[in-house]
């Protein structure tokens, strides 16, 4: 099952350095319904945010090239649809799911652009009708 979760890209000199882990993704917290519904999230993302923005030293990633520039992100803070998976060290990390509701939203949106333009369509041939002339 899914859950709402705040994650964020393991990093071997914060979260600590254990083999086959840096790309994964730390589940840092998980958000209940009523957490959610009564925005008490928003204080546990301000307090991560401003964890990253006011680091004095920044240990390079060993995979990530620009990993302090993801973390100075705003919307790499944000809640995550996730699925759970436990290394076999016994770290759970996650599974992002919330590129589908994008790509859902991208699919959605292109269909709506090709109605409204077939709708267009045949105002545009109307008017070609009755004025004798294309519209402008």
């Amino acid at each position: 099952m899914y859950e709402l979760a705040v994650c964020e890209l393991m990093h071997p000199s914060i979260h600590g350095n254990c083999t086959g882990q840096s790309g994964h993704y730390l589940l840092s917290w998980f958000i209940s319904p009523d957490e959610f519904l009564s925005n008490e999230h928003q204080t546990t993302l301000d307090s991560m945010k401003n964890y990253y923005w006011n680091r004095t030293e920044s240990p390079p990633h060993p995979s990530v090239r620009n990993y302090w520039n993801m973390m100075a992100k705003k919307r790499f803070y944000t809640l995550h649809v996730v699925d759970e998976a436990e290394l076999c060290t016994g770290v759970k990390t996650a599974i992002l799911k919330t590129f589908w509701l994008r790509i859902f939203q991208r699919k959605w949106r292109n269909i709506y652009k090709d109605k409204q333009l077939a709708r267009r369509k045949m105002k545009d041939l109307s008017y070609r009708r009755v004025h004798g002339k294309w519209p402008v």
